[in-house]
């Protein structure tokens, strides 16, 4: 029930990042999907995403046919930080960029080990899509991209099961990718990883 686009061609999806504030009064996150897929635009979702607490830390990406915001959020704060003007890219795994409003322990002299999985994540899309101009993005080059499994250790595709580190690998639940062209917006979804699950399409009449 997470990630999603609608016929606006407005989509949305996030990434956990259990580093930044909770609080259990928030908003859960299922409860914000829902109210953010009946968004008409990225201005609709923002003030939504600004204007409701949250119960848990997110970063949030979300893109209309206008373009795409970047929203990294606490349980008290959000950061809006890209993709810069003139940016043909922008990615993000779990981790956070920008927003600093932490959890207790990770504000602590001796914050807990940083998470090696985001951060390798991060550099395998770092190392495929730098520097790669709007014309050179192409659906196969994010579906590459996106099925990355350059470090077997830690897999941007990741399929289950335990690395040699004895640690969980974890496992990608679905794959997205959305053109949010207007009139005719197009849904790519792997329902599972997409290094072994292949993608249907879905539109909007």
């Amino acid at each position: 029930s997470l990630m999603g686009m609608n016929s606006f061609g407005f989509a949305v999806c996030d990434n956990t990042l259990t580093q930044l504030r909770i609080d259990a009064r928030g908003v859960p996150i299922y409860a914000l999907y829902r109210l953010l897929l009946e968004s008409q635009s990225c201005a609709d979702a923002r003030t939504t995403i600004e204007r409701l607490p949250h119960a848990v830390g997110l970063n949030w990406v979300i893109g209309d046919a206008d373009g795409v915001i970047m929203i990294e959020r606490s349980a008290g704060k959000a950061v809006e930080y890209g993709p810069a003007p003139g940016d043909a890219i922008a990615y993000h795994t779990n981790h956070p960029l920008k927003c600093a409003d932490w959890q207790a322990s990770f504000e602590s002299t001796a914050p807990p080990r940083p998470a090696r999985s985001s951060y390798l994540r991060f550099a395998a899309l770092h190392q495929r899509l730098q520097g790669l101009r709007e014309d050179a993005l192409s659906i196969e080059v994010l579906q590459q991209a996106l099925s990355a499994r350059d470090d077997p250790d830690y897999p941007v595709s990741r399929g289950g099961g335990r690395n040699t580190e004895d640690q969980h690998i974890g496992f990608t639940l679905a794959c997205n990718i959305f053109e949010l062209r207007r009139g005719d917006p197009l849904w790519r979804l792997a329902p599972g990883p997409p290094h072994e699950t292949a993608f249907r399409e879905f539109r909007f009449d």
